[in-house]
């Protein structure tokens, strides 16, 4: 009888397999208990019996999204929904269209870098010509609901100095908070990281009209821009996983 086959191993094993088990139903449990929506009509969040109006759905996905929002457990809500394919309701502040089009994304190669958009991105260019630099802005963007993801990237010409890139980055997110279309925008973070080796900075921010997050990263003398925005004062749908997705070639 090999080692395997010996029934001291074989309990050992499923006592190891039964309490793993019961250590995830019980974090299960524990972060369902701090939900913002326990307690609350179910109705919120999965609809009336009745047939609705597109307005009176609207309205009440609109409601149920400000209490996910403001949840301490939004992000295991939605990691559940996700991993256990919820086909109904608003789970994590997003509605089932949402989810099914977070599970499709794939990933978009793209020249100097890859992402996962939400769906295809379009791609246009802009001139730049500030402060006697001229340059080309490449920007991809894809939309879901009222959230927008966009990766956009300028090559600095050799002349432009590199060499402390924090000053190049704290550039570039003053400049993006002021060209987004925000209105009175509030930090809520600003902190340095490194992307794919590179020096970054990430940003979060709220305004009257919208809410953001901003990585910039610096890769020798290319600038890249990974942003999500919102519409509304809200944090844009699973921006962190769209983030989090672009790797630089």
């Amino acid at each position: 009888m090999t080692n395997e086959e010996h029934p001291s191993r074989k309990t050992t094993k499923t006592t190891k397999a039964l309490a793993s088990k019961l250590a995830s139903l019980e974090l299960e449990a524990r972060w369902q208990d701090l939900a913002e929506c326990k307690g609350m009509d179910p109705t919120l969040f999965f609809g009336p019996e009745h047939a609705e109006t597109v307005k009176e759905k609207r309205d009440r996905e609109d409601a149920a999204k400000a209490v996910c929002n403001r949840c301490p457990v939004r992000a295991e809500c939605l990691e559940y929904a996700l991993d256990a394919r919820e086909a109904y309701g608003i789970w994590g502040g997003m509605t089932e269209l949402e989810r099914r089009a977070l599970l499709r994304r794939r990933s978009y190669d793209k020249p100097g870098f890859t992402a996962k958009f939400p769906s295809a991105p379009t791609r246009e260019t802009q001139h730049i010509s500030q402060s006697g630099l001229n340059v080309d802005l490449t920007i991809y963007k894809s939309d879901l609901g009222t959230s927008h993801y966009t990766v956009s990237y300028v090559t600095y010409p050799n002349s432009v100095d590199v060499s402390n890139p924090q000053n190049n980055l704290n550039g570039a997110v003053n400049g993006a908070l002021q060209s987004s279309g925000i209105e009175n925008p509030h930090l809520v973070k600003q902190v340095p990281n490194t992307v794919s080796g590179s020096p970054g900075m990430e940003v979060e921010a709220s305004a009257d009209n919208g809410y953001l997050f901003l990585e910039a990263i610096l890769k020798d003398h290319t600038l890249f821009q990974v942003l999500t925005a919102n519409d509304k004062n809200a944090p844009p749908v699973a921006a962190q996983p769209f983030i989090d997705s672009v790797t630089l070639k």
